[in-house]
């Protein structure tokens, strides 16, 4: 750990995890964007956060019927597990750019000027975080 309470490079590690799975096909409780956020989550804090989720839905409606059961959507447990937030255009690599978007709170991580994503129509990409910051309603969390 660093005095920061990350592990030590926890950044280099988050880059090379990223382009890992970049253009990988979207799945859900495997690369969907909750699961990438609690993955990138572990990866900066030594958790184990990413178990609670993955391989818990395979299909848009196990998704929902999972976060319902559990009244807790990626937002709330990312704030849970002690993120925190940040202002706009303050985002740094390794922050989870938030927006709400059918029904689900999709995530992004933040990885410099691109965020890494997950969507159904297009798998596991990267996005410019300047476009994601326009989007209505999308918000910043920072990992502790």
């Amino acid at each position: 750990m660093n005095l920061a309470g990350r592990p030590l490079n926890w950044d280099t590690a988050l880059i090379a995890w990223a382009e890992k799975l970049r253009g990988s096909p979207f799945e859900w409780g495997v690369t969907d964007c909750a699961i990438l956020c609690a993955e990138a989550f572990d990866l900066m804090t030594d958790a184990e956060f990413a178990e609670r989720y993955r391989g818990r839905y395979t299909n848009e409606s196990e998704a929902r019927r999972f976060q319902q059961r559990h009244g807790i959507d990626l937002r709330m447990g990312l704030e849970a597990a002690g993120c925190t937030p940040v202002e706009r255009n303050y985002q740094q690599r390794g922050d989870f750019l938030l927006e709400s978007a059918g029904g689900f709170v999709c995530g992004h991580i933040c990885l410099g000027a691109y965020a890494l994503s997950a969507a159904p129509e297009s798998g596991v990409n990267l996005l410019p975080v300047r476009e994601l910051l326009t989007r209505p309603g999308c918000g910043i969390l920072r990992a502790p």
